[in-house]
């Protein structure tokens, strides 16, 4: 698997681990300890940029193609396992279980004391591989539409600072010399 696959799987993979503990240990604490909040924001964040950086490729080659399921197809592919729901699960499992043992040691504790926690990941990594294809389709979605968006309300003609208005000449209506300045004269009744 390339490292890129491996930066895409990473957050999720984080966030199979912490709902594996959720399971495992409930509400009591968090997965990491003290740094667990900061675990959780880091993974949170990942996320967020993950899907931004998605909607943005979309859009860029939406010209290319402008059918959701292609696009849906192409982004699956910077997926661990060519976005095969079954392989993205085995790597979000293995790379969750990682991040598992390597926080409940950043807690303090031994990883295989919770043993329900370590079972429960599987599963948790099938259901998180099955809700990020739902997710692709409407990040698909949002770049297709950021696309349509661009190419018809980005344009200087639609803009009101555009430089259209700026490089717009006038019709000079008279010369300078004979523009008259100041008050209007009497009328003449």
């Amino acid at each position: 698997m390339s490292f890129r696959r491996l930066l895409v799987a990473g957050p999720l993979a984080l966030f199979v681990a912490m709902a594996a503990h959720a399971a495992g240990f409930g509400s009591s604490h968090l997965l990491g300890g003290s740094a667990g909040a900061n675990a959780a924001g880091v993974g949170l964040a990942w996320v967020a940029l993950l899907a931004i950086a998605g909607i943005v490729s979309v859009a860029l080659r939406a010209p290319l193609r402008a059918n959701a399921h292609a696009e849906s197809v192409a982004l699956a592919e910077s997926l661990p396992g060519a976005g095969n729901p079954a392989m993205l699960a085995a790597t979000l499992a293995l790379v969750g279980s990682a991040f598992y043992v390597a926080l409940e040691v950043l807690e303090g504790h031994a990883p295989q004391g919770s043993l329900l926690a370590l079972t429960a990941i599987l599963p948790l990594a099938v259901a998180v591989a099955l809700a990020v294809r739902l997710g692709l389709a409407w990040i698909a979605q949002a770049g297709i539409s950021l696309a349509a968006l661009a190419r018809t309300e980005f344009r200087p003609e639609n803009l009101w600072m555009g430089p259209a208005p700026l490089l717009a000449r006038t019709a000079r209506t008279a010369p300078a010399h004979a523009l008259r300045r100041g008050r209007a004269p009497p009328s003449r009744a």
